[in-house]
C-alpha cells in the first residue's frame, strides 16, 4: 500500500518492515528470493507452499510443479513468479558477464 504522504523520491529504501513514514520506504523481501551469478547461472526455485504452482521464469519460459529450474546464458536482470490460485510471489535474478 503506497503512503499517501508520498511526494517526491524517498531518501532511503529499507527492508526493515517497521519503517512506514516518508522519507524512509519499506521494500519486502521478495518470496521467491535475489539470486545472483555469472553467466551461464542455474537457479532452481523452490514454492513457499505445496501445490502445483504456475511458474513464470522469463522469455516465455514456465514451468509447473513444487520447483522450477533454468538456466540463463546471457547478462540482465530477470523477474521470475510463481502462482497458485489468487497467491502470487516473486523473485529477482541477476545474471552477470
Amino acid at each position: 500500500m503506497l503512503n499517501p504522504e508520498l511526494v517526491g523520491p524517498p531518501l532511503r529504501i529499507t527492508r526493515h518492515p517497521a519503517t512506514d513514514r516518508f522519507p524512509d520506504v519499506w521494500q519486502p523481501a521478495l518470496g521467491l528470493g535475489r539470486h545472483a551469478g555469472e553467466a551461464p547461472l542455474t537457479v532452481r526455485l523452490e514454492a513457499p507452499a505445496a501445490g502445483e504452482w504456475n511458474w513464470d521464469l522469463g522469455a516465455g519460459n514456465a514451468r509447473t510443479g513444487p520447483t522450477a529450474t533454468r538456466t540463463w546464458e546471457a547478462p540482465g536482470r530477470y523477474r521470475v513468479s510463481a502462482r497458485l490460485g489468487e497467491r502470487e510471489v516473486r523473485g529477482l535474478v541477476v545474471v552477470r558477464p
